[in-house]
């Protein structure tokens, strides 16, 4: 219900810019009414400021933190969970449209014991847009890692195999000390990176929520 409640809140905001500046004649969310309840857990974010001081930290021109710097921009700007992250293929992007289509979900043990499974929900299964600046990062990461493993279906693999459910978490707790970014509670489970936008430049987020 705290999940529902905070969908409810992010769409009731980008609603109300759109009456404001716009045009659009009423809030449906308003009409609607509240949706859940808001949850006593406390709701961890990220400004567009703070991504960027850990971001800024990897140099792309070292294969692995180009891996990783494709990882955490791909999770920031699409808000897909990590486990949807981690089964996405290069089939699954449009690069023409633009349009990005989640279908499934890494279930991950080991290196050799993983399997892509349906998402626990229908809602979870959804097509996104991907802005211009991410779609260039992509292409930028592929080329890049199809040097190194010719071929590779998965986006975000730097080995071959699936990013495992570990791995980016400690590489961002890692950065974020580093960059002097401190987000509690950020790898209880479960990690979810869930970006909205409502900002006057479109191209940009205003910030990110982990739940």
């Amino acid at each position: 219900e705290a999940y529902q409640f905070l969908l409810h809140s992010v769409l009731s905001q980008i609603l109300n810019y759109g009456v404001r500046y716009y045009g659009l004649r009423q809030n449906p969310c308003r009409l609607a009414g509240s949706m859940g309840k808001p949850g006593v857990r406390r709701l961890n974010f990220w400004t567009l400021e703070e991504f960027q001081k850990v971001i800024s930290l990897l140099c792309k021109k070292d294969y692995y933190e180009h891996y990783l710097f494709i990882s955490f921009w791909l999770l920031f700007m699409t808000g897909m969970r990590i486990g949807e992250a981690s089964a996405l293929h290069w089939s699954d992007i449009d690069f023409e449209t633009g349009l990005l289509s989640i279908t499934k979900t890494l279930y991950y043990r080991t290196m050799t014991d993983y399997k892509f499974v349906e998402p626990k929900t229908q809602a979870s299964i959804r097509t996104i847009y991907i802005d211009s600046d991410t779609l260039n990062e992509l292409k930028a990461w592929q080329s890049v890692q199809q040097q190194v493993l010719p071929d590779c279906p998965l986006v975000l693999s730097y080995n071959g195999t699936p990013t495992s459910k570990t791995t980016l978490p400690r590489a961002l707790e890692k950065l974020s000390n580093l960059a002097g970014v401190i987000i509690p509670g950020l790898f209880e489970p479960p990690v979810r990176i869930l970006r909205a936008t409502i900002p006057e430049n479109e191209s940009q987020p205003n910030f990110l929520i982990l739940i």
